[in-house]
């Protein structure tokens, strides 16, 4: 618990510390987001294939979705603090996260291009073999990851969004009953569409 108070107050300061920035045409103006999407993980195990594997323990793609605030600190730079879930049939994933960015003016489209970091939280749901005894696994690790997108203005306070970001994360299932064992869950990519409110 004291490392998710510990990251959500980092992520809240990255926002705090952005005030420091000032531009004529753009005044630290803040903006809600919210947008949905699929996962795609890169996975890797040790498993022996003569072990029975309950079904879908390997899956690797998911649904998204991925909330969050924002502050535009110039024409040029913002960042985000955000909370994303992804669920996989027998996994479910946390991320909160803060980001930095430099967005490229243009009239129809803003493409974007930032850095990510954060905490990820992941919990499998069931067990992994058929013959093991039934206990959820939790992992938590800090994660790094790049991401890039574009807004493109539907009205005064509207945008339309997408992005696609990349994390590391490192999440490892070590079976207790054979550490030779094992299953990664080492990177993700996400594909995300949504909207952004301008307040």
């Amino acid at each position: 618990m004291n490392k998710i108070t510990l990251m959500i107050c980092s992520l809240g300061s990255c926002l705090l510390f952005g005030n420091n920035y000032q531009s004529d045409t753009i005044l630290n103006q803040n903006f809600l987001y919210a947008s949905v999407g699929q996962s795609s993980m890169e996975l890797s195990n040790t498993i022996n294939n003569n072990k029975i594997i309950n079904k879908n323990f390997l899956d690797s793609k998911g649904e998204v979705v991925d909330i969050g605030m924002g502050i535009e600190h110039n024409n040029n730079i913002f960042s985000t603090v955000g909370v994303s879930f992804t669920s996989l049939d027998v996994v479910d994933i946390k991320d909160f996260y803060a980001t930095v960015n430099y967005q490229f003016q243009n009239k129809s489209l803003t493409p974007y291009v930032g850095l990510l970091a954060g905490y990820s939280h992941l919990t499998w749901s069931t067990k992994p073999y058929v013959a093991q005894e039934n206990k959820k696994s939790n992992s938590d690790k800090l994660t790094l990851g790049l991401q890039t997108g574009f807004k493109k203005n539907i009205s005064e306070n509207i945008s339309f969004v997408g992005k696609y970001q990349f994390l590391k994360y490192g999440h490892k299932l070590v079976l207790k009953n054979n550490n030779s064992d094992r299953i990664s869950h080492n990177y993700a990519h996400k594909f995300l569409l949504g909207v952004e409110y301008a307040i």
